[in-house]
């Protein structure tokens, strides 16, 4: 029922750990599993890929500023034509920005570039539309540069000072808490966790610029106000076989803003 996490000494329970990864399933399945896929073939696991060495998908990663990008793992994913078998394959930008996949079949396939070393790039494949190319039998093709778009790292505090919610996980009751982003209406994507102790958590997502974002908290078992103290309204929204109440808030930051951060306090369990 519990995972258990050591942080600053002491000992933490954390319940819905579930919930979270089949949260994360989803949005891989979203994404069409590109950055799934990719780690599989990093590490040699080959996902379906034909026998049949046909082509090659070429081009270059730039940055916001027209810099090539070193470093980023371009992952192509798709189906090679009615019948055939699925592909993946991979590969990681030179000093240049310049990238090849080979043993690519015929199909449409999408190029989805992803930044492991600086996470405040974003790959076009998060909130918009994945970029494609389609191949025929045999051909070498070159895909339009990639730009990644900077964007920034909203942050969310969520204020359990009291220690209600920690004390009700460590007591066994049913209660749980997810943060979610969802930029001009796509589906949300869940927020990383970059601490959590007795007296609260804090958690991250890199988002676009000039872009509303919307900040879903979702509640099960748990009362919550927002930064200005109102409470989180209650719906009825179920996730994971447990009813969670989400509540939006959204912000669009201009490029010379500070990045805000999202408050919310626990006030009390059911």
């Amino acid at each position: 029922m519990f995972d258990r996490k050591r942080r600053g000494g002491e000992e933490v329970q954390t319940r819905f750990k579930g919930d979270e990864r089949k949260y994360l399933h989803l949005t891989m399945k979203r994404l069409e599993g590109p950055i799934l896929l990719g780690l599989l073939t990093l590490f040699g696991l080959g996902y379906g890929q034909g026998p049949q060495v046909t082509g090659q998908i070429s081009g270059v990663v730039q940055g916001p500023d027209g810099a090539p990008v070193t470093g980023s793992l371009v992952v192509v994913t798709g189906h090679s034509g009615p019948g055939a078998v699925s592909f993946a394959g991979r590969a990681v930008t030179a000093s240049d920005g310049t990238f090849q996949v080979t043993n690519v079949p015929a199909g449409t396939f999408t190029v989805c570039p992803y930044v492991l070393r600086n996470i405040d790039l974003l790959s076009p494949c998060l909130y918009d539309a994945r970029p494609t190319i389609t191949l025929t039998t045999g051909q070498s093709a070159t895909m339009s540069t990639m730009r990644l778009a900077q964007g920034y790292r909203l942050k969310i505090h969520i204020d359990d000072s009291v220690g209600k919610y920690s004390h009700a996980i460590a007591a066994g009751k049913q209660v749980g808490l997810l943060v979610m982003v969802s930029v001009d209406g796509s589906l949300p994507l869940a927020a990383a966790n970059v601490s959590t102790d007795l007296r609260g958590m804090d958690k991250e997502i890199v988002v676009p610029f000039d872009r509303d974002v919307k900040v879903l908290l979702g509640c099960h078992g748990v009362n919550v106000t927002d930064e200005n103290g109102n409470a989180v309204p209650r719906s009825d929204i179920r996730y994971g076989g447990e009813q969670y109440h989400y509540t939006p808030i959204v912000y669009r930051v201009q490029r010379r803003m500070t990045a805000p951060i999202v408050r919310y306090t626990v006030v009390d369990v059911d």
